[in-house]
């Protein structure tokens, strides 16, 4: 084979590989992008874990909505900072909590990985990493924690030392 016909395929292959990349980009509107900054304090009640427990919580987060072609909604991906310190009558604990989190076609929470704060089922609350099955219930201020495929430590027993 000549060296121009070598060059002849490599462009063609070029090419056909270019459109093919093309055409996928097309499928999907562009992402939206939204700030998500929190900087508060929560105070959980000396109930929950037999002492009073202030949790302030910083987050410089965005989240990304992700589009098809006809503009909808196909799900997100949130991603940044997020510190919470916990202070006690014994002892200030500072958790990053890493993420991300994965939202469905209607921007639920649908999973987790990373480093995690959750409530179980029963209502518990534990500080859970890896894999991790999350869902938005009941109106609760954290996630619940469905499955795990990781490390799952009681949230109580650690903040109590």
């Amino acid at each position: 084979m000549s060296g121009s016909g070598v060059a002849v395929r490599v462009a063609a292959g070029a090419a056909l590989v270019a459109s093919l990349f093309g055409a996928q980009s097309a499928l999907a509107a562009k992402p939206t992008f939204i700030p998500l900054v929190i900087d508060r304090v929560d105070e959980i009640p000396a109930f929950f874990c037999g002492f009073p427990v202030s949790a302030h919580v910083v987050a410089n987060q965005t989240i990304k909505v992700f589009y098809d072609s006809a503009g909808t909604v196909r799900g997100g991906i949130v991603t940044g900072p997020w510190k919470v310190t916990y202070t006690t009558p014994t002892r200030d604990l500072t958790v990053a909590l890493t993420g991300p989190a994965f939202l469905d076609a209607n921007l639920a929470l649908d999973h987790g990985t990373g480093h995690w704060i959750a409530f179980l089922p029963d209502g518990s609350a534990v500080f859970a990493n890896g894999y991790l099955t999350l869902r938005d219930l009941g109106g609760l201020p954290l996630p619940t924690l469905l499955d795990a495929n990781g490390h799952v430590v009681d949230w109580c027993a650690a903040l109590s030392g």
